[in-house]
């Protein structure tokens, strides 16, 4: 039985109310809307078997400075740290990788309910990791850049989907939705997971070309359609 994976949609939500509770000196509403805050963060991470125990003590301390201070400074200043515990992530920026990948799937499933916005986050953050894994000697940079490339995509077609300003996107726009998030989603795999790749001599290409489109040799070698097929330019030069 698998464990359900929640969403840190919501957690968006309720920091905005944090902010115009404190704003507006809405103290009581600020405290029900730090518990759901909270409740939401854990539901997140404790089923990404994340430590949350900096949650708990933040969240004791938030609690304590709602009902002791008076300076909207000192309280907007603690909902920065907040803010910081509510992206809580892992070291490791593949696994980073993994785990915003486990929420956009969620989001992507759940367009329609309105997660377009919480998606468009979630690609900031995607982006926020090219530094840590540009350092990678490996492929992972390689197939990184792809993903860098489908985000684009994929903005494109979410903001051609709010523009509609209709519950049910057209076939069009729905075709280019999935066409774009499955290449997304194909390349995320191959940096989280890079295949093996297996060399081919032209001549080993040539043959396979026979039976295989491109793209499905590159599939199944792991070597890029565009090395590919400057390989056979370059036979076919020669």
């Amino acid at each position: 039985m698998s464990l359900q994976l929640y969403s840190r949609g919501e957690s968006k939500k309720y920091m905005e109310n944090l902010f115009d509770d404190i704003q507006y000196g809405r103290i009581n509403n600020a405290k029900n809307n730090a518990e759901k805050l909270k409740n939401c963060l854990l539901k997140y991470y404790i089923t990404r078997n994340v430590d949350c125990d900096i949650i708990y003590e933040k969240f004791h301390r938030f609690n304590f400075l709602l009902s002791n201070c008076n300076n909207k400074n000192t309280l907007f200043n603690y909902l920065k740290e907040i803010r910081n515990i509510s992206q809580l992530s892992i070291s490791n920026p593949i696994m980073h990788l993994q785990q915003l990948y486990e929420d956009l799937r969620h989001d992507y499933l759940h367009v329609r309910s309105g997660t377009v916005e919480t998606m468009i986050d979630i690609f900031d953050e995607i982006r926020s990791l090219k530094p840590k894994i540009q350092e990678y000697k490996d492929t992972s940079y390689n197939y990184f850049t792809l993903v860098l490339q489908d985000v684009g995509e994929c903005e494109s077609v979410l903001t051609n989907l709010t523009m509609q300003k209709r519950k049910i996107p057209n076939d069009k726009t729905m075709k280019e939705l999935i066409a774009s998030f499955q290449k997304l989603f194909k390349d995320i795999q191959k940096v989280i997971a890079p295949p093996v790749i297996i060399n081919l001599s032209p001549a080993e290409l040539r043959k396979q070309m026979k039976h295989k489109s491109l793209e499905e040799i590159s599939e199944a070698t792991g070597n890029r359609e565009e090395e590919l097929q400057a390989m056979l330019n370059t036979v076919e030069m020669e």
